[in-house]
C-alpha cells in the first residue's frame, strides 16, 4: 500500500542585506503557495537567538527583518549570525 508523502513548498530567498533604517538585517521571500514559514536567527554555535516568523504566510512577496535582539529583547553582540 502506498504511503502518502507531504509535498514540500520551495520558498525562494530573494534578497538579504543590512538596512539603513536601524534594522540589522532584512530579507525578502517569494512564496509560491500558502505555507508555514519558520524563520529564525542562530548564532555560530547553532543556538536559536530569535524567532522571527512562525506562522502561515500566503503566496507572494514577504519581508522578514531582524533588529539585532534576542527573543527576550536583549541586544546581541556584533558577530556572525545565520538565518534559516
Amino acid at each position: 500500500m502506498p504511503t502518502a508523502v507531504a509535498a514540500r513548498t520551495v520558498v525562494r530567498l530573494v534578497a538579504l542585506g543590512p538596512t539603513l533604517a536601524g534594522v540589522s538585517a532584512r530579507w525578502a521571500l517569494e512564496i509560491p503557495a500558502p505555507v508555514t514559514v519558520d524563520a529564525a536567527v542562530y548564532d555560530v554555535r547553532g543556538n536559536r537567538v530569535r524567532t522571527l516568523v512562525d506562522e502561515v504566510r500566503g503566496s507572494g512577496a514577504h519581508e522578514v527583518a531582524w533588529d539585532g535582539r534576542d527573543d527576550s529583547g536583549r541586544s546581541q553582540p556584533a558577530g556572525v549570525y545565520f538565518a534559516r
